[in-house]
């Protein structure tokens, strides 16, 4: 019961809450405390969280407020000490007892759950979840998405409603430095990172600069593959396409993609550390090296004021969406 109510409970905090909601009824921003109470007695879940540099803190505001309304305490696994994701993760899940809470991508989640490491939550959702249930059958494309090849759910993934969360982003600072147009093509932007290559836009007299990065190196690279048109569903190379399932990696606009990204990666104008960098992002901007990549724009605004007493007038710029030529 209490892995049941685990589960539950991470719905509940992702989503907002898994309680009824009448019509009419107006949200508080001053939650009722009995409303939203999950257990009659106090109650301590441990929770597997660490993704890059992020790893759960007992200390977190919101899950410190959280417990005064649910009446459950969050209590992390991973030591703030641990610099490897997977290393923690693989170490996580070769010990007994599991954590109660597991985060983790939507390919090792089923992974693990295939080999029984995980209860499906289909029947949870049904009795328990009312605003998930509702959510998926308004969405059923989401659910078909995450669910594990045994046609059930052993994760609650989480959706934003923004219709796009990443962007390009290209420094503006250098743009201005080099009188550079905003590109708006991919032979623009080519253009763009050859001359942030080539032309010294930090000013230190040494070419140095890496004009395309990312904070991993795999999506990034596909990241670049979509602007030459390749297809791919939550970065994966399977989509679906009138009912049938189609893999990308097969077609013509991925052959043309590699061969343009192995040309910009020989002449210096991609991360030549890319999969081994570690932080990419801060090592990059806060060292006045980076200027072109694709984030969550969410994260990447606050760039600029991050950096901008390191770097006078940096300018990591978002008005700027390279499209397939």
């Amino acid at each position: 019961m209490k892995k049941f109510l685990a589960v539950l409970l991470a719905s509940c905090l992702l989503l907002g809450g898994c309680g009824e909601q009448t019509e009419g009824e107006v949200t508080s921003t001053s939650p009722d405390k009995n409303k939203h109470m999950a257990s009659e007695e106090p109650l301590e879940l441990t929770v597997h969280f660490h993704y890059g540099t992020q790893i759960f803190d007992d200390e977190w505001p919101v899950y410190q407020k959280a417990e005064e309304y649910t009446n459950v305490k969050l209590k992390g696994t991973v030591s703030q000490m641990a610099s490897d994701w997977n290393v923690s993760f693989n170490t996580m899940i070769s010990t007994k007892p599991l954590p109660d809470i597991i985060w983790n991508s939507r390919e090792r989640i089923n992974q693990y759950a295939l080999l029984g490491g995980f209860v499906p939550l289909d029947d949870l959702i049904e009795e328990h979840a009312p605003n998930i249930k509702q959510f998926f059958e308004e969405h059923p494309e989401m659910r078909k998405e995450m669910q594990a090849s045994d046609g059930k759910l052993y994760m609650i993934p989480n959706f934003t409603e923004q219709r796009v969360k990443e962007i390009w982003y290209v420094r503006q600072d250098w743009m201005d430095k080099l009188n550079l147009e905003t590109p708006t093509t991919v032979n623009e932007l080519y253009n763009v990172a050859k001359a942030f290559r080539e032309q010294d836009p930090n000013g230190n007299g040494q070419q140095d600069e890496v004009p395309i990065f990312g904070r991993a190196g795999y999506f990034q690279i596909k990241k670049l593959m979509n602007l030459y048109g390749v297809k791919m569903q939550n970065m994966q190379p399977f989509y679906e396409d009138n009912g049938q399932i189609v893999f990308s990696y097969m077609d013509d606009t991925f052959k043309e993609a590699i061969k343009n990204i192995h040309q910009w990666y020989a002449e210096g104008l991609i991360d030549q550390e890319l999969y081994t960098r570690k932080d990419a992002r801060t090592y990059l901007l806060s060292n006045n090296l980076g200027g072109i990549s694709n984030d969550f724009h969410g994260s990447n605004d606050q760039m600029n004021d991050q950096y901008k007493d390191v770097i006078p007038g940096v300018h990591l710029d978002k008005d700027t969406t390279p499209i397939p030529r």
